[in-house]
């Protein structure tokens, strides 16, 4: 007949089954025990990105060894040209994830006595996610330059999983920036970051990065970089108008910015054209002066007209290319001496 004896742990209930023939006792018996899964051989939740590979695993002890089986949202999985099913050790491999891959996944093991049937039969389910990666979409594909003072707009906008929720890091120079919704905000609920006002000290190298909740379990998180200068420019006066008011006088209209850094007037250069032409100079009185009247002209004559922007800028000091020559001292006093060289 059938026997059974059952060892019981606190963590464990192991059954042992010997089946006993009638016959002499110096026959064989037949020890056996029910399929159960080892230490860690049952199946987790798992999420991958398409495209990627899943291997699957269950692993179960048993006597007579158990025999696997998969299903896929309890329908049966089949070896096919991208799924391998391995009966015999539990193992199931997609060499390429896609969406529908998505789903719940229940691995069987089963161990059976000819004669006697099914004596172990135990399963492990686990529900599998195969999600989009997240990519960054739009971004910076150059370095940006803006005047002081005007809007800066960095993109980036990336794209995810249906449901993901995106989180976006700026830094400058390796800094972590405060987008505080002052002068730095993201615009229309995305990672664009927007400077208002710039300032020189927004000048540097930013980079944007999207996080996700699953950023570092699947791979590290997309980033982009791009370099912003902030420069100053002295803008040029632009002529707009040039109107003959008399035979020897014109009269010169421009627009002039007065807030430029540096700016100390404009000055009106007129030049008749010709090979033998020779030009006149009209310093503007006042910075703020926009309309100017240039005579003393030439009656009947072709004119070159430029308004210029002076600045108080000076280029850096060098070093002389050669040392002072001639250099005389002659007393004129008691205590001085009058020093003169040639540069």
């Amino acid at each position: 007949g059938l026997y059974q004896c059952i060892v019981e742990t606190t963590f464990l209930k192991v059954p042992s089954y010997v089946f006993i023939t009638n016959t002499a006792p110096s026959d064989v018996t037949i020890s056996y025990y029910p399929a159960t899964f080892v230490p860690g051989g049952t199946l987790s939740n798992e999420v991958v990105l398409i495209g990627q590979s899943l291997e699957l695993n269950c692993t179960a002890t048993g006597a007579p060894p158990p025999s696997y089986q998969w299903f896929k949202d309890l329908l049966p999985l089949s070896p096919s040209s991208s799924i391998s099913v391995d009966s015999v050790s539990g193992r199931l491999l997609i060499r390429t994830t896609d969406i529908s891959h998505t789903g719940k996944y229940t691995c069987r093991a089963t161990n059976e006595i000819p004669g006697v049937g099914i004596v172990g039969d135990v399963t492990t389910s686990a529900s599998i996610y195969v999600i989009e990666e997240t990519r960054i979409t739009q971004f910076v594909q150059s370095n940006l330059s803006v005047i002081i003072g005007e809007k800066a707009t960095l993109p980036c906008v990336a794209t995810s999983a249906e449901g993901t929720h995106l989180s976006y890091l700026w830094t400058r120079n390796g800094i972590p920036l405060d987008a505080d919704g002052d002068r730095l905000y993201y615009a229309n609920d995305t990672g664009t970051l927007v400077i208002d006002d710039t300032e020189l000290g927004d000048t540097g190298v930013y980079q944007c990065t999207v996080q996700t909740a699953l950023s570092s379990i699947l791979s590290p998180a997309p980033n982009v970089s791009s370099s912003l200068s902030v420069v100053t420019v002295y803008p040029l006066p632009v002529v707009v108008e040039v109107k003959a008011f008399s035979a020897t006088e014109i009269r010169v209209r421009w627009v002039f910015n007065s807030m430029a850094p540096g700016l100390q007037g404009y000055v009106i250069q007129v030049r008749a054209l010709g090979p033998d032409a020779k030009g006149t100079t009209a310093p503007v009185p006042d910075i703020y002066i926009a309309d100017m009247m240039v005579g003393f002209l030439v009656p009947f004559t072709m004119y070159e007209v430029q308004v210029v922007a002076v600045l108080n800028d000076m280029t850096v000091e060098a070093a002389p290319s050669e040392a002072p020559s001639g250099l005389v001292a002659t007393p004129i006093g008691a205590s001085e001496l009058q020093l003169v060289w040639k540069a």
